[in-house]
């Protein structure tokens, strides 16, 4: 970890959790399915099942795919407590890093979107249509 663990736990259930990071309960139960949220972030109360919610955020920083936490699906994802709040607008190099991550993903989806534009016709090359119109106005006119 790279925290010290806080003395006062903030337990909350797994939708207030969700709620908190900005995703749906079914995302915070995947997360605990795959194991990144895990151990004691995970207390049980009779049927219910309550987050740490400071344990949890330090699991998923540690754990989460950084390409997947600033896609284009992650860009809501909240993983910073109340105490991260006030650095917030500090740029770190971390935070470069995942904002030019993330601008490279836009990048390539922009131009993937395009090829396939392009693939399936949407696109058209000027010239040719130009031609085209050229020719069907000289028969147009010849008639």
């Amino acid at each position: 970890m790279r925290h010290a663990k806080p003395q006062h736990r903030l337990l909350v259930r797994k939708s207030a959790f969700a709620g908190m990071c900005g995703v749906r309960p079914g995302r915070v139960s995947q997360w605990i399915a795959e194991g990144k949220i895990h151990g004691s972030a995970l207390v049980s109360r009779g049927r219910v099942e309550m987050v740490d919610a400071d344990l949890a955020r330090e699991q998923l920083r540690d754990s989460l795919d950084v390409d997947k936490r600033f896609g284009l699906n992650g860009l809501s994802t909240n993983l910073r407590g109340p105490s991260d709040q006030a650095t917030l607008s500090d740029s770190t190099v971390e935070e470069q890093i995942r904002a030019e991550k993330l601008r490279h993903a836009q990048l390539l989806t922009s131009r993937l979107e395009e090829e396939d534009r392009a693939r399936r016709g949407v696109y058209v090359a000027a010239e040719k249509v130009r031609g085209e119109i050229a020719l069907a106005a000289s028969d147009l006119l010849s008639v």
